[in-house]
């Protein structure tokens, strides 16, 4: 009968929000990153490809009959090492929001689910970092933020790149 009954309110505890994604581990240098595979629509070994530098522009790249901005992930957090270019260098085609751009990294790794963790108050600003994951064997690796690269890609430019 309307009126009678039971009624209760239930206050679950707040949580960090948590996102489960199929990624694609890349290596650059010594550091692995992971990229959301909905992002990626081609990899390809960055050899077979002319990379081309068009003054004051940056560097950009012919796929499948259309020049796209290329940018080195290396360049973007900054990356040194001995090892400065791996020799199968491999180039991935990104979308974000219908624009297409490329990135290049030394390496492929495994395609896997991936947990996205918040990087918390000291870490929130990295630029071109949506979170980090925990990989299976414990170390920690950046998921990169394909629309912070893609709104860097737009501006066509390297001194975008900080």
């Amino acid at each position: 009968e309307p009126g009678h009954g039971t009624s209760f309110v239930l206050e679950l505890p707040r949580s960090q929000s948590v996102e489960v994604l199929d990624a694609l581990v890349i290596r650059v240098a010594n550091q692995k990153f992971a990229l959301p595979l909905d992002n990626i629509l081609e990899s390809f070994v960055a050899s077979n490809v002319e990379i081309t530098s068009v003054e004051g522009r940056g560097e950009m790249v012919e796929v499948r009959d259309s020049i796209q901005p290329l940018h080195r992930i290396r360049e973007f957090f900054r990356i040194t090492s001995a090892d400065v270019k791996h020799k199968n260098e491999v180039m991935l085609l990104l979308e974000d929001e219908g624009f297409e751009f490329a990135v290049l990294a030394d390496q492929l790794g495994q395609q896997q689910k991936v947990v996205l963790k918040d990087l918390g108050p000291v870490f929130r600003e990295v630029d071109y970092a949506s979170g980090a994951a925990v990989m299976g064997n414990g170390n920690i690796c950046i998921v990169l933020d394909v629309q912070k690269l893609g709104e860097a890609a737009r501006n066509f430019s390297r001194n975008s790149v900080p």
